[in-house]
């Protein structure tokens, strides 16, 4: 019975307060609902049966076009997409190590001998999203391929004429460029 008296007393004194509580108020678009989830090369198997790449430390990263086509069609079959898992993402080591000569990025076409918009459109046609990791620096952090400094404009287009939604590296706060800002990180936000 005290423990009753307790309980009326502390709803009688939070009853007021709770009548100012609101829902929170956030968009409905269908955005945000999961955190982005889905399939990233960092730290993949090697080919052949090989141990991991150990994170890449010496930029040796195994990934190929067969794998990631690979991984896709398990994420479809397995029924991943179906509860959120959208993306497949190769992280550094996916390109070649210079610039073609016009300054575009390129792959690395020992392991993607089609090239990306190709890549791309097999994982569009299974409804997954594709995105491609580059450094806001010149050199990327362990393969040491290039990096987007000086080229944010060119990188983006390139990448976006490839089908890749985006590379989320390129929306950090160092980077003080009015164009990436609304251009490049607007489509960051699908991430």
């Amino acid at each position: 019975m005290v423990v009753r008296r307790r309980c009326a007393r502390v709803l009688l004194l939070l009853s007021p307060s709770l009548l100012h509580l609101r829902p929170a108020a956030a968009y409905n678009n269908g955005m945000g609902r999961t955190p982005p989830m889905g399939w990233n090369s960092w730290c993949t198997a090697g080919a052949g049966g090989r141990p991991p790449s150990v994170c890449n430390l010496v930029g040796a990263d195994p990934c190929s076009s067969a794998q990631v086509r690979e991984i896709a069609d398990a994420i479809v079959d397995q029924g991943l997409r179906e509860v959120g898992y959208r993306y497949v993402a190769l992280d550094d080591c996916w390109s070649a190590t210079t610039r073609t000569p016009e300054g575009e990025l390129q792959p690395d076409r020992s392991k993607f001998p089609e090239g990306m918009a190709a890549l791309a459109d097999y994982l569009h046609n299974r409804s997954l999203l594709f995105g491609l990791y580059t450094c806001v620096g010149t050199k990327t952090c362990k393969g040491g391929r290039p990096g987007s400094y000086g080229h944010y404009e060119q990188d983006a287009a390139t990448m976006a004429s490839w089908g890749v939604v985006c590379d989320p590296r390129l929306c950090v706060g160092s980077v003080q460029s009015q164009w990436l800002t609304s251009h490049v990180c607007a489509c960051c936000r699908t991430w």
